[in-house]
């Protein structure tokens, strides 16, 4: 089972924890959620907004930034997201594959979706 397996087990299990303490399965909040896991909850999220699911449409990268904005401290780490988001759009190449890549093929004339986690964040984009 070597280090890489605990690491994995690690992040399996935690990747849904809240920063505030509000998530699951053990309800860990800050610090005593694995880094890794904190990480990953970032990178999910930015992929799940990103990506169309069956309960919503894709949506463009500044809108998952937004969000993943919205909420630092609550659902993210904070100091994570910050990094993250500064990450992002402090280097333009990185920025401009990104948006590139994760155009959203008509995102904004999507049917509606089953209401989901991120289902607000259509409901500005349409306005």
């Amino acid at each position: 089972q070597g280090a890489g397996f605990e690491v994995a087990r690690r992040i399996a299990r935690s990747h849904h924890e809240n920063f505030d303490g509000s998530g699951y399965p053990d309800g860990l909040a800050g610090d005593a959620i694995p880094l890794e896991a904190r990480i990953v909850r970032l990178a999910d999220t930015f992929d799940a907004i990103t990506h169309g699911r069956p309960y919503q449409a894709a949506r463009p990268v500044d809108r998952a930034l937004e969000e993943i904005d919205r909420q630092a401290g609550t659902q993210f780490d904070p100091h994570l997201a910050r990094l993250f988001v500064d990450m992002l759009q402090g280097d333009p190449g990185l920025w401009s594959r990104l948006q590139q890549a994760r155009k959203p093929d008509g995102w904004e004339s999507a049917g509606t979706p089953v209401p989901g986690p991120f289902g607000h964040i259509q409901d500005e984009a349409s306005r």
